[in-house]
């Protein structure tokens, strides 16, 4: 699943349902999406998280989801990045959506 390049969602495409793991560790806030529509209209994500949960819910309501976050099932994983929230170390996220649209 390379989207580096970019893709057009097919009619008759298998949904899509999957986690991209963007690095191995919580980083500065970096670049890590962005999505076109065919108007022109733009979103762009930034997040310091190591992934990123992508749902389009296809094809009944032609949504998508877009979820900054662990990798899925890291408590029981030791080699995943840790998601463990303790008293020392408390949950934080920075994520940031900018929208932009053709001039």
């Amino acid at each position: 699943m390379d989207f580096r390049a970019g893709k057009k969602p097919r009619p008759g495409a298998p949904a899509l349902d999957h986690n991209f793991c963007l690095s191995d560790s919580t980083v500065e806030t970096r670049h890590v999406l962005t999505l076109t529509g065919e108007s022109g209209l733009a979103l762009e994500l930034f997040t310091d998280q190591p992934g990123l949960q992508v749902f389009d819910g296809r094809p009944a309501y032609r949504a998508f989801a877009l979820e900054a976050q662990g990798w899925p099932d890291a408590p029981t994983q030791g080699a995943f990045p840790s998601v463990m929230v303790t008293p020392d170390r408390p949950y934080r996220q920075r994520t940031r959506w900018h929208f932009s649209r053709p001039s």
